[in-house]
C-alpha cells in the first residue's frame, strides 16, 4: 500500500487535514512546481521536510477516515485552548469539537497523540496552564484510554514512556505546548524534531 496518503475533511466546526509525513511529494518538498506553505504543526516536521509543506489545494483530497492508520503513532493538533475559571473547564465547545476525528482515529486503531496549547504562561510550566484538566475532561467523553502525559518538557522522558506503552485505539494528551516558551511559538528545530519523533510520519490538524 502506498504511503502517499492524505486527507483533507470538512466538518461543521472546521476544516480538517491529515498527511503522512513519509509520502514521496512531501520529502521531496515541491509539488507541480509550486511553493510550498508552512502552517504551525507541521514545520514541527521541518526538519525532514526542509521547512516546506505542501499547499494543502495542491494534495491529493482524502477523508480522515481512509488513512492507514492502524498501529500508528499520529500526532493530531488539536484545539483544547478552552475556557477555565479555579482550575475548571467552563466551556468544553473545543473539545467536543475534535471529538468526530478522535473517536475515527480511535476506531481505526490509531495511537492518538494530541497536541494543544492552553492560554499564555509566561513563566515557563505553569499550572493553571496545565492540559491535565482538558485530559480529564476528554476521557469523559470517549470510550478509550486516555493518559495525560505529565511532562513539563511537553516531548520529555514521561512523554516519551506514556506514548512508548500505547496500544492502539488509545489515546495520550501532551502538556500544554506553550511549556516550551519561544520553542513553541517560533517554531523552534529542536521542539519539532522531538514532537516528530513520538510518531510514525502521520499528522492530522484539527485545530
Amino acid at each position: 500500500e502506498s504511503n502517499s496518503e492524505f486527507g483533507i475533511k470538512n466538518s461543521e466546526f472546521r476544516y480538517r487535514f491529515a498527511m503522512d509525513f513519509n509520502s514521496p511529494e512531501l520529502k521531496s518538498g515541491r509539488q507541480n512546481g509550486k511553493r510550498l506553505r508552512k502552517y504551525f504543526i507541521p514545520s514541527m516536521f521541518n526538519i525532514s521536510l526542509r521547512k516546506e509543506i505542501i499547499t494543502m489545494s495542491k494534495l491529493n483530497k482524502k477523508n480522515v477516515e481512509d488513512l492507514n492508520v492502524k498501529g500508528k503513532k499520529v500526532l493530531v493538533r488539536v484545539d483544547f485552548n478552552v475556557p477555565m475559571k479555579d482550575g475548571k473547564i467552563t466551556n468544553d465547545n473545543r473539545i467536543t469539537a475534535a471529538l468526530p476525528t478522535i473517536n475515527k482515529l480511535v476506531e481505526n486503531g490509531a495511537k492518538v497523540i494530541l497536541c494543544s496549547h492552553l492560554g499564555k504562561p509566561k513563566n515557563g510550566p505553569e499550572e493553571k496552564f496545565s492540559l491535565k484538566a482538558a485530559a480529564d475532561r476528554l476521557a469523559e467523553l470517549v470510550n478509550t484510554k486516555v493518559v495525560f502525559a505529565k511532562d513539563d518538557k511537553v516531548t520529555g522522558d514521561i512523554a516519551k514512556k506514556d506514548v512508548a506503552e500505547m496500544k492502539d485505539g488509545e489515546i495520550v494528551v501532551l502538556e500544554n505546548t506553550r511549556f516550551r516558551g519561544a520553542e513553541e511559538t517560533k517554531n523552534g528545530e529542536e521542539f519539532s524534531k522531538e514532537l516528530a519523533d513520538l510518531t510514525d510520519g502521520i499528522f492530522v490538524m484539527d485545530a
